[in-house]
């Protein structure tokens, strides 16, 4: 049996006290105001839902995607909607539900459903109770997810809830209440014919494969009760939160499970820690694998560090995959040291320090590469290691920029926007919503008109489109996520060859893909 490195880290390397707990914040007594961030995390000032009223609340949580193809506005979601902060008047449970599950279909369904099962009488609230349920079957939970819809009350004609139901009575067996609630379904006209078709099949016994196009969390549940395991272009197709779950299933192939937790690392969905331990949990995995020895060597050894240089180059010249893995090993990134006048993979240390905003480790590893005898290119790769990190951390930069006697020039980032390839919404509704949102104070109104209006379609009124969100942009101070996008930008160009004249990235990287269809 494979020796797991959770047992060689023992418990002085993996705490799990209050630190690593769950932050569980309320500013007033509705669930709306509910959150897990707190500053540290991204969280937006508490004011964020000052102003805002309460209609306009739920007509921008409809207007907004689940899904963005850029991350960082799946970041930017996550930062509005798990934030602790008084909500607006009237902010009932059915206005949190919908916030909540606009989150956890984002990805972050384990947050969601810790804020929503906290609720005092969550358990007969439908809103509520289904972002619990959807967390449940998303972890294979179908028992628990199946006892909560019986238990309801109310909203029980919901298209989930009806779906639930008739996934439950066909695992059950109990053929008859599964027809009869089928009938129900196709008479709501909720789901396609496809949707259909499969939901028979799977009570006909059928012989099903993986769905095709974007699964929803009953394919997902279907899935895991037939045995029908993902592969890796199922993980292309699916969802954020369906990528999130893979990677803690046991069910899921460890190839596929490998990559599914990559993908929910880069997208910040699972923690540095939780990660350790699903990684402990697979038996084939190089993750795994390069973790084992990582723990097994002398600690701030030459051989910890060349170890850690290659697992942080495994991830190539794609940048989401450098993320995730700099995430993983961020406990490692710490621990490690050069040695006088040789500092192999320092390159490597440094930029994985630089994203996860480990500044004094950036800085050690920068200097050491510029004082390493044994390159002709170490101080040019230090410096221009410096000027990537002066797009993110302008301070630390220039700490580090002092300490090497060179000068460097900070400029304000290059506002970023990126509007989704099939835009779904027309321009007007963009402009409708400004308006009646012109007069709230918070930031988080703003934010979401803006998530918004990366989905409008221009349909010849650009400039009106671009007003519109230049306005949500200054009103939403997003000035961090031009920043967090001008240091990609350097990063990748870094990671793709651009070393300050040290030529090619490393040898053996590759070049693998995180980009799923999100």
């Amino acid at each position: 049996m494979r020796k797991t490195f959770l047992g060689v880290l023992g418990a002085a390397l993996l705490p799990m006290g209050a630190a690593a707990q769950m932050e569980r914040v309320a500013v007033d007594d509705s669930a709306f105001a509910l959150g897990t961030l707190n500053a540290d995390q991204g969280a937006l000032p508490e004011t964020l839902w000052q102003g805002a009223d309460r209609d306009e609340v739920e007509t921008l949580l409809m207007a907004v995607p689940d899904t963005f193809s850029e991350p960082l506005y799946r970041e930017l979601l996550r930062r509005v909607l798990l934030s602790p902060g008084a909500g607006p008047e009237r902010a009932d449970n059915a206005l949190a539900g919908q916030k909540f599950l606009k989150v956890a279909r984002a990805g972050y369904y384990r947050d969601a459903a810790s804020l929503a099962g906290i609720v005092s009488g969550s358990g007969q609230d439908p809103a509520l109770s289904q972002v619990v349920a959807y967390k449940e079957l998303l972890d294979g939970e179908v028992d628990q997810a199946c006892a909560r819809g019986e238990a309801l009350r109310e909203g029980r004609s919901d298209p989930f809830w009806i779906t639930l139901r008739y996934v439950c009575y066909a695992h059950a067996g109990e053929d008859a209440a599964a027809d009869l609630t089928l009938g129900l379904l196709r008479r709501q006209g909720t789901l396609t014919t496809e949707q259909i078709e499969r939901l028979a099949a799977f009570a006909g016994g059928e012989s099903l494969g993986v769905p095709p196009g974007t699964p929803s969390v009953f394919d997902w549940t279907i899935m895991q009760l037939r045995g029908v395991r993902p592969d890796a272009s199922f993980l292309m197709r699916a969802g954020p939160a369906i990528t999130a779950a893979a990677a803690r299933s046991d069910f899921v192939p460890d190839s596929v499970r490998e990559r599914a937790l990559l993908m929910a690392l880069a997208g910040n969905m699972i923690g540095a820690e939780e990660a350790v331990r699903l990684v402990d949990g697979m038996e084939a995995s190089g993750l795994a694998n390069s973790l084992v020895i990582l723990t097994s060597l002398p600690p701030q050894s030459l051989e910890q560090a060349e170890e850690l240089g290659r697992a942080l180059a495994a991830g190539g010249t794609d940048y989401e995959e450098r993320l995730a893995r700099a995430r993983l090993y961020s406990r490692w990134l710490g621990v490690v040291a050069p040695v006088d006048n040789y500092a192999p993979y320092a390159a490597e240390i440094a930029l994985a320090a630089m994203m996860v905003d480990q500044d004094r480790v950036a800085e050690r590893w920068i200097l050491a590469l510029a004082a390493d005898a044994t390159s002709g290119q170490g101080r040019a790769v230090a410096e221009r290691l410096v000027q990537v990190y002066a797009e993110r951390d302008p301070n630390a930069a220039r700490r580090i920029a002092s300490y090497l006697e060179m000068e460097i020039s900070v400029e304000s980032p290059t506002p970023f926007l990126a509007i989704a390839r099939e835009p779904e919404l027309p321009v007007a509704s963009l402009v409708a919503r400004a308006l009646e949102t012109a007069d709230a104070e918070g930031q988080a109104l703003p934010a979401l008109i803006y998530l918004a209006g990366t989905n409008t379609r221009a349909e010849g009124e650009g400039d009106i489109r671009a007003t519109v969100l230049d306005w949500s942009r200054q009103h939403a101070d997003l000035s961090w996520l031009d920043r967090y996008a001008s240091f990609r930008a350097e990063a990748e160009a870094f990671l793709a060859g651009d070393r300050g004249g040290a030529g090619r990235p490393p040898e053996g990287s590759r070049t693998p893909s995180l980009k799923p269809r999100q």
